[in-house]
């Protein structure tokens, strides 16, 4: 098997493939050719703190991610924010159902009022303070 790999693109390519995107026009003017061995080690998970780069011969390495930007880290905390609501949200449905069918166990109204204030303080998180910021825990 033959594997390329494009700086351009950050990206590997199927040297079986080169003749499809050659005719669709998208094989990329910098592909070199790399071992199965290149290809492994860069295509598992990067060190810590980096990302996949190319050097001056436009071989693949490891590069220091950039900094997030404030905003960046921001946007980061808000969806990590919605997921947290939302995956509090779909355990306290059925809890809510038992409420108002008045079936609920003094448990899981316990365990709904709990959520709910999990919520709450979610919700009212600064998250202009990220990436230092101090995430409620869900005691359930």
């Amino acid at each position: 098997m033959t594997l390329y790999y494009s700086a351009k693109d950050k990206g590997f390519l199927d040297g079986s493939k080169k003749e499809i995107y050659v005719n669709a026009g998208t094989w990329p003017d910098d592909a070199i050719s790399v071992s199965v061995e290149v290809f492994i080690e860069f295509t598992n998970e990067p060190p810590a703190g980096h990302l996949l780069g190319a050097n001056v011969d436009g071989s693949p390495v490891w590069v220091i991610a950039p900094k997030k930007s404030q905003a960046e880290l921001i946007f980061v905390a808000e969806q990590e924010r919605e997921i947290l609501i939302e995956n509090a949200r779909s355990t306290i449905d059925i809890w809510q159902i038992e409420l108002q069918l008045g079936i609920i166990s003094d448990e899981n109204k316990d365990k709904l009022v709990k959520s709910i204030n999990y919520i709450k303080k979610l919700q009212l998180l600064d998250l202009s303070l990220s990436p230092v910021i101090e995430w409620p825990e869900l005691e359930i």
